[in-house]
């Protein structure tokens, strides 16, 4: 269902968005022409934040899966659950790349490594499966390693839309500074 991305959730998304959108302009006409200034600015905020937390999100999903496929195909167990799900834009632009460049150095080991556990497995028969699956693990290498970089950086913008939407971003060092 992932790979067709989240599209209940996008759509609850853009439409709490577009609602408060209305609403909160509205809610600041009935207490005076401040607060409706003030609800202008909270109702732009939520639909912007919903727009981009609903639609990276979605194509968040999409590029997990299909990251996942592209691993199950070359012949790798895990998948999804190598996917890191970055607080903010730069945590995701560092773990996509790093990812990326892991993808690509996997690719290149199991030429050698695929045939040696197919071989220490099954034999001869088992030799020929595992350059089987590093060739075609090399092949697919780029594949999965774009994907694990979008994925990283898609995630990273929604949740980073997510978290200046609610108003939490994490404080790095100090806060409180000493008397």
């Amino acid at each position: 269902m992932d790979l067709i991305g989240n599209p209940v959730g996008l759509v609850d998304k853009l439409g709490s968005g577009v609602f408060e959108f209305f609403n909160e302009p509205r809610k600041g006409l009935l207490k005076g022409p401040k607060e409706f200034v003030g609800g202008i600015g909270k109702g732009v905020k939520s639909l912007v934040t919903s727009v981009f937390e609903g639609s990276f999100g979605s194509v968040g999903k999409i590029t997990g899966s299909l990251y996942s496929v592209t691993r199950n195909v070359g012949g790798h167990e895990e998948g999804e659950e190598r996917l890191v799900n970055p607080d903010n834009v730069f945590t995701g632009v560092f773990h996509g790349v790093k990812g990326g460049v892991m993808e690509v150095a996997e690719g290149v080991t199991g030429i050698f490594t695929k045939p040696y556990e197919g071989a220490k497995k099954g034999g001869f028969l088992g030799f020929l499966k595992g350059t089987g699956k590093g060739i075609l693990g090399l092949a697919l290498s780029p594949f999965s390693a774009a994907l694990r970089i979008g994925h990283g950086v898609v995630k990273g913008i929604a949740n980073t839309a997510t978290f200046l939407g609610r108003g939490k971003i994490k404080l790095n060092g100090r806060f409180r500074f000493p008397r």
